[in-house]
């Protein structure tokens, strides 16, 4: 990553999903490095966000650590508060967090399909909600959604899941149109097959399967996601809003 690029980033205050285990803790590091200070929720790796705490601590880097179900509104609406409390303003949000609740459809018990669509499509809404108005005022803001290929494509054993990133296309492009004219962007990232997250929970077999079906001929990895995220939320993207940005080394190109 060159320096103008990441040093636009300093002092920035960024607010992380999901953001101390696997791709979350990433991007998260990754603004860290850059010199932004942040702001992540986590809810219930308590190891990871001790460790995590003892990096930033040994690192120096201002942060905030916060544990509750992004699901819930109270949640959110108390990890707003606090990151505005400690740092006075919020300049990008990533909505990262997510869970797999798996079933044949005919199998999949109402809550599994309903816990899916709380946490991967309700979060993500009710963080652009709380925080927006802060964007607004500011005049600023840059947010940036996680979702998945399979949002495209589909996948046996997670329809509710598919469904619940498939929403998360029409929420980003709403709320781009809402927000574009107080300067505030809102973009989504779609995500293919990576060597951490969602990769990490296929069978060797399948693996192999999966990846005999990317052109590029690999997994994804870090370095894929965390340039793409550092364009998206620079201030260089400016003109770039409500768009879909699929990272999947060719497995994917629909629209």
């Amino acid at each position: 990553m060159t320096s103008n690029i990441t040093s636009e980033f300093q002092d920035s205050v960024v607010l992380v999903t999901g953001g101390v285990s696997s791709i979350g803790r990433e991007i998260s590091c990754a603004f860290a490095r850059a010199g932004a200070k942040v702001s992540i929720n986590y809810y219930s790796n308590s190891e990871g966000a001790e460790s995590l705490a003892e990096d930033f601590e040994r690192e120096g880097v201002a942060y905030l650590l916060s544990q509750g179900d992004v699901g819930e509104q109270a949640t959110v609406k108390s990890l707003v508060d606090r990151t505005m409390e400690k740092f006075g303003r919020i300049d990008i949000l990533i909505n990262n967090s997510g869970i797999h609740r798996d079933g044949m459809v005919w199998k999949l018990p109402m809550e599994g399909w309903e816990e899916a669509l709380r946490v991967n499509l309700t979060a993500p809404f009710t963080c652009i909600r709380e925080v927006l108005p802060h964007m607004r005022r500011q005049g600023f803001g840059r947010i940036a959604t996680i979702s998945s290929i399979v949002a495209y494509t589909g996948v046996i054993g997670a329809a509710n899941y598919a469904a619940a990133k498939a929403g998360l296309a029409g929420l980003t492009r709403s709320v781009a149109l809402e927000a574009a004219s107080r300067n505030v962007t809102v973009n989504l990232l779609v995500l293919g097959y990576m060597a951490l997250g969602m990769g990490a929970r296929l069978t060797c077999e399948n693996r192999e399967q999966v990846l005999s079906k990317i052109p590029a001929g690999r997994f994804g990895n870090v370095d894929d996601i965390v340039h793409a995220m550092f364009f998206l939320t620079s201030r260089n993207a400016g003109y770039v809003t409500g768009q879909t940005l699929h990272i999947n080394g060719g497995m994917y190109m629909g629209a």
